[in-house]
């Protein structure tokens, strides 16, 4: 459960006010999400609790709406070492397509549903 209080506070802090633009932080936030995501499927396979559920899905929702973010950022950088003509062309078109469907609006929403749920530790009633 204090591995749970951690990945909780450190997402929290960590997501506080981020930056659409700054990748880095962006993905650290995917990554504090991730280990909270994992370590919140276990501990509510064990001891379900009605808003431990709400929690955990907006984790999900935060790990995948950052992950796409990050990926597109990812791309971006390998575009850059692509060599055949039109190449860059086809992978920019496409990248495009995929930066627009996740935008900043996108990340705020998400991070603004995981924010609004009861943290973990209170939804199982742990208390440290």
């Amino acid at each position: 459960m204090k591995s749970a209080l951690f990945e909780g506070r450190r997402i929290r802090r960590l997501g506080k006010s981020f930056d659409p633009g700054d990748a880095e932080r962006l993905h650290r936030i995917r990554l504090a999400a991730k280990r909270a995501r994992y370590t919140t499927e276990f501990l509510v396979s064990l001891a379900p609790a009605k808003g431990a559920k709400d929690y955990l899905a907006a984790l999900k929702q935060v790990q995948e709406c950052f992950g796409a973010s990050n990926d597109a950022t990812f791309a971006e950088q390998r575009l850059a070492t692509l060599k055949p003509p039109g190449a860059k062309d086809l992978a920019r078109s496409l990248l495009e397509r995929r930066a627009n469907a996740i935008g900043a609006d996108q990340l705020h929403a998400s991070w603004s549903a995981f924010a609004a749920t009861t943290p973990l530790h209170v939804a199982m009633g742990y208390e440290p």
